[in-house]
């Protein structure tokens, strides 16, 4: 709740937090497109490592797709 809260004010690192989270599933299913949403927003706010966390949670996303599929 708290790092909504503060995405919502454009903090950058409570952005990018979140997305990871989302991207992870943690404290509920998974939501990609909210992950991407956040990581944006984190990016926007010129947060100078959403770029490598997202391309990050991008790789973990895809392996975990792969991982579903075979």
């Amino acid at each position: 709740r708290w790092y909504e809260l503060a995405a919502n004010q454009n903090n950058a690192q409570a952005a990018r937090k979140l997305g990871e989270m989302y991207a992870r599933g943690d404290g509920g299913r998974t939501d990609s497109k909210r992950a991407l949403e956040l990581w944006r927003k984190a990016e926007a706010a010129d947060d100078l490592g959403t770029v490598a966390e997202e391309i990050r949670g991008r790789l973990e996303l895809s392996r975990q797709s792969l991982k579903e599929t075979n």
